[in-house]
């Protein structure tokens, strides 16, 4: 069984204190399930919603996750 989830995702970047920061927003509505010609759209009530952070400082151009739990 082959399971895909479909949805929208939106991306914000922004620059604070000399570092570039980049919001992840996935809010995924439907998951695609079944195998070969059994394929079909299961909706998710409530839709899923997830957020990522990713921060770069100035002088680095790799990426790194933020922990958004350890901010709050």
């Amino acid at each position: 069984m082959q399971e895909l989830e479909i949805g929208t995702e939106r991306k914000i970047k922004f620059n604070m204190h000399k570092m570039d920061f980049e919001l992840t927003r996935r809010k995924e509505t439907s998951k695609i399930q079944g195998a070969g010609s059994q394929k079909y759209l299961e909706d998710l009530l409530p839709p899923r919603i997830a957020l990522s952070l990713k921060r770069k400082s100035e002088l680095s151009d790799d990426w790194q996750s933020v922990d958004l739990d350890a901010l709050l």
